[in-house]
């Protein structure tokens, strides 16, 4: 069932060279979930995400340090080896300081013919930080037109943005079998489902996709009595790790939050901005309505998390001193931006998670930040973490028996929540 799909992610070279050859259209490699593909898809090009592998990054130690995370020295190690020889173009937003070091350095020696970065603004929920966002699609909306050799129109972005839409869609119709007591889908199978959505023409994943869903729907269910885990914090794109929770040690991951998986087609983009501009109907999509990762913030966190109904918990206590007490009624009844860490707590009480697993790129310092507040936030309503540091080489035996300890400890979970936010929190994600 899920074969075609796996043969993209296992071999995403050859996949893109050839794709390039039977559609005749110029692939676009980029770095980050939060570049906005639409435009490029508009233009007549493919994007195509970039990921790291499990060769020695040897190649980048005369540009990035040793202490640079290894999923950011990978793609700038295959970028100089000649790996990505078939892109038309790198484009990436800006989030981290590792990946945006891997960016320049490929810009001057990955020998790409072009190279463009998208300036995301950090703080992500301000009017100020929309215009600005609208302001650098522009710009980069008139990169993709000149290097494609065409007008990009409304109706151009409209039209990809329909095709986007209707991946996020699709998927997400997938993973909700992931919600009942025996899933459908393991893990690994909807890791392969977004990876290879990020490497190849998503008009073309759209239609594996309705097959896969009507396969899946005739499918019998997973096996019974087994721990339901969570993934949350760094990118995963080796899935020899969900191998190692799933095959050998018979748990399964009912959801994640990681920008390889679930994060990344969350988020619709809203029709009433479509319909009048279509440019900032994507600035709404990447800025507000997607989670956010650990590089973007709100203006002000602390009215953010006065008005979240899990304020109860550490992440909201571990917070700067607040200058004001905390108020009576909520600020923001429907805040326009849901916080990392709220809508990590509702994917995991809405799909009966019993252990979460954070993932630490190994010297990531964004996700290590966050280490602390997701670990306590999680550990607040009831539900036990474990901190996996990875790097681009899994060693299978270490986190083997490191998972096979957790699992052991684990038991179902009375999440210690008011019976009414958790009704409230049962949004469809």
């Amino acid at each position: 069932m899920f074969k075609e799909l796996e043969l993209i992610v296992n071999d995403r070279h050859n996949h893109a060279k050839q794709l390039k050859v039977r559609t005749n259209k110029g692939i676009i490699g980029y770095l980050c979930s939060y570049v906005p593909e639409e435009i490029i898809y508009a233009a007549g090009f493919i994007p195509v995400r970039l990921f790291s592998s499990e060769e020695a990054a040897s190649l980048a130690d005369t540009y990035m340090q040793s202490y640079y995370c290894t999923f950011s020295r990978c793609i700038l190690h295959q970028a100089l080896a000649g790996d990505f020889n078939y892109l038309d173009g790198l484009v990436t937003a800006y989030t981290c300081v590792n990946m945006r070091l891997a960016f320049d350095s490929i810009q001057l020696y990955g020998k790409i013919p072009f190279s463009r970065m998208i300036y995301t603004p950090g703080i992500i929920d301000d009017p100020n930080s929309k215009e600005f966002y609208y302001k650098e699609l522009l710009r980069f909306k008139k990169d993709m037109e000149n290097l494609s050799g065409r007008s990009i129109n409304n109706d151009d972005l409209r039209e990809a943005i329909k095709v986007y839409d209707e991946n996020r869609s699709l998927v997400n119709d997938i993973f909700k079998d992931r919600r009942n007591p025996v899933p459908s889908i393991t893990g690994k199978e909807a890791y392969i489902i977004t990876l290879s959505g990020m490497l190849t023409d998503k008009q073309e994943h759209n239609e594996i996709l309705k097959t896969t869903s009507k396969q899946i729907t005739n499918r019998a269910g997973m096996k019974k009595g087994v721990n339901r885990l969570m993934i949350v914090g760094s990118p995963l794109d080796n899935l020899k790790l969900l191998d190692i929770i799933e095959d050998d040690l018979d748990a399964i991951v009912v959801t994640d939050d990681t920008c390889t998986c679930t994060r990344y087609i969350l988020g619709k983009t809203p029709e009433e901005n479509i319909n009048q501009d279509p440019l900032k109907a994507i600035v709404e999509r990447y800025l507000i309505k997607r989670p956010p990762c650990p590089t973007k913030h709100a203006q002000n966190r602390w009215l953010q998390c006065s008005s979240c109904p899990f304020r109860a918990v550490s992440c909201f206590l571990m917070n700067p001193a607040q200058k004001k007490k905390l108020p009576k009624s909520l600020i923001f009844s429907n805040p326009e931006r849901i916080c990392r860490f709220r809508h990590s707590l509702q994917l995991a009480i809405n799909h009966n998670v019993e252990g979460v697993i954070v993932l630490q790129q190994k010297f990531c310092d964004p996700h290590g930040f966050d280490y602390h507040h997701v670990a306590q936030s999680f550990i607040d309503i009831g539900i036990p973490s474990i901190m996996l540091e990875i790097d681009n080489i899994i060693s299978v035996g270490q986190i083997k028996t490191r998972v096979q300890a957790f699992l052991e400890m684990l038991q179902p979970v009375n999440y210690v929540i008011e019976p009414e936010i958790k009704e409230g929190i049962s949004l469809n994600i």
